[in-house]
């Protein structure tokens, strides 16, 4: 099987391979131990059409969260890293949401930090 490499060329005429060298590629799996109810609490609704009163499932309502990231779908499996950050109610519906936060690692990659910011359709 053949590697595809971009053809592009900087402005100095030297192309793109030459000045960068190949990148690692590195796969994750990780998992966000979201929980909005409990004594342990890791999102929490802060805004929304009924103020403090607002559900997340509501339109309109911004949660902030500090989730625990894990390596397996157990909330109790090892930690990697936090999750930091909101997410919006954004649909009439109450069925999508708008995510935006940063996940900072504890683990081997202890201080990188990975920024997230989408959609979640449900």
């Amino acid at each position: 099987m053949s590697e595809i490499r971009p053809s592009s060329a900087y402005s100095d005429g030297v192309s793109s391979d030459a000045k960068h060298p190949k990148l690692k590629e590195t796969k994750m799996v990780f998992y966000l131990q979201d929980w909005v109810t409990g004594e342990n609490a890791t999102a929490i609704a802060v805004v929304g059409a009924n103020g403090m009163n607002s559900n997340g499932l509501n339109f309109g309502t911004v949660t902030a969260i500090n989730d625990v990231v894990t390596e397996g779908v157990d909330r109790k499996s090892n930690q990697v890293g936090r999750a930091n950050g909101i997410y919006v109610n954004s649909a009439l519906d109450g069925t999508d949401f708008h995510l935006l936060f940063s996940i900072v690692f504890t683990n081997k990659y202890n201080g990188s930090t990975l920024e997230i910011q989408g959609a979640d359709r449900s």
